[in-house]
């Protein structure tokens, strides 16, 4: 794709280099739009991890990973005290990744060097070569690691604080449940619709044997099955989109069923293997009340939203500040980077 891309819109990017940008910024998925840079001759590469900083971004970087505790960006699921075996299925995940990427990579500049020309430098050097690596994570929501001074957070930049209040019919959904609400979103990544029958049949079955709490599920539209599971479960609202930041701050809501075990390392998650809900609901069912019932867990998730809430910067002013510090200095920090 990124060949056919170069023949077919090279007309379009000697526009784009005509502009004479100063900054560009790019993602880690791949290092297309990071070569880029140098195709349109813009003097700063700007990186930006969309979730926390991959493996192969260390790599490059020059990023410390001390795989003893670091848990890989990927398939492994282990936490921050792995056990001696879990430690190396987490180096043989992390060499696989970087390898993977590096092969990714390579190509990558030999078809920019198709269109460009051989000497077009190796894309795995323009991005060691970027001054700041912004992270799109939250230092108190991954895990702990080491990082170098231009390795900038910014998880929920552009998340403002301030709720504006539920609209119908979230807002009479929120005010049911004698103890208080639940909530049930897999975010846009996963479709309920492929989610197998038993699934969610056991899942809306344990939210059922819970009837003094109300639930709110999010699934997806065509999810035939889940809207007809649900038509028997009075306790149950099912929707297709919700304002989630509104949702997860109305002061009834008692837990959040999503996807992430860096939760349970901060103390306020338990972790639960979704496959286990294909076989019965009673252990998601215990996990479930184990989170509503100990109220260390709500505790220390209020310390957590204190602890996000009152930061002496936020990510939109860290992002803004960094982004002209570097314009401001020749678009260069060779001073911060690791050689």
């Amino acid at each position: 794709m990124l060949d056919e891309f170069l023949e077919n819109h090279r007309d379009a990017l000697d526009g784009l280099k005509e502009e004479k940008f100063d900054i560009v910024f790019a993602e880690q998925l791949d290092l297309c739009g990071t070569a880029l840079k140098e195709a349109l001759k813009i003097k700063t590469h700007l990186w930006i991890s969309s979730c926390p900083l991959m493996d192969h971004m260390a790599w490059i970087l020059g990023v410390p990973t001390p795989l003893s505790y670091v848990p890989v960006v990927g398939d492994m699921d282990i936490s921050d005290k792995p056990s001696y075996i879990e430690r190396i299925w987490n180096i043989i995940e992390y060499i696989g990744d970087v390898y993977v990427y590096k092969q990714g990579i390579s190509e990558i500049t030999q078809i920019y060097r198709k269109h460009y020309g051989e000497n077009f430098p190796d894309a795995e050097q323009i991005a060691r070569d970027s001054p700041i690596t912004f992270v799109l994570a939250d230092e108190f929501l991954d895990f702990p690691r080491p990082i170098l001074h231009n390795t900038i957070y910014i998880g929920g930049v552009g998340i403002k604080n301030n709720t504006k209040g539920l609209p119908e019919p979230y807002k009479t959904e929120l005010e049911k449940g004698k103890k208080g609400v639940v909530f049930f979103s897999l975010g846009s990544n996963a479709n309920t619709k492929n989610i197998p029958y038993e699934f969610k049949k056991n899942l809306f079955e344990a939210f059922k044997n819970l009837p003094e709490y109300h639930f709110l599920v999010k699934i997806n539209e065509g999810d035939l099955e889940g809207e007809e599971l649900a038509k028997s479960i009075s306790n149950l609202f099912i929707f297709q989109w919700a304002p989630q930041p509104d949702i997860l701050a109305h002061p009834k809501l008692k837990a959040f069923i999503t996807h992430g075990r860096v939760a349970e390392r901060n103390g306020w998650g338990v972790t639960f293997d979704k496959k286990k809900l294909l076989h019965g609901s009673k252990e998601f069912l215990e996990a479930l009340k184990k989170i509503l019932e100990d109220p260390s867990y709500q505790e220390k998730a209020q310390r957590t939203k204190r602890l996000l809430s009152t930061k002496p910067f936020s990510s939109s002013e860290k992002f803004i500040k960094f982004v002209e510090f570097v314009a401001e200095n020749d678009g260069i920090l060779p001073e911060l980077q690791n050689e």
